[in-house]
């Protein structure tokens, strides 16, 4: 082997050694954008649950009665009855 093909088998293997690298990143960009868009979609699954939930306790919970007011009827500490 001559000082020319040590050169280029070199030069090869620092070739495939960068490509390896660039791949690596790539694919740790794309698994970070996945984790990411997942964790939107759970956050928002999570948010739209939380808004069914509350949603549905309020229509099953018993309607408010809203009575005739009592202010001209209060005695002085706010109480209806006279003890």
């Amino acid at each position: 082997m001559n000082l020319s093909s040590h050169h280029q088998m070199l030069e090869a293997l620092l070739g495939i050694a960068a490509a390896a690298v660039v791949l690596t990143a790539i694919l740790g960009i794309v698994r970070l954008s996945r984790a990411r868009a997942a964790r939107r979609l759970n956050d928002a699954m999570d948010a739209y649950a939380e808004r069914e939930i509350d949603r549905e306790r309020r229509r099953k919970r018993p309607p408010r009665v809203r009575g005739v007011s009592t202010l001209r009827d209060a005695l002085p500490g706010g109480s209806t009855n006279a003890r």
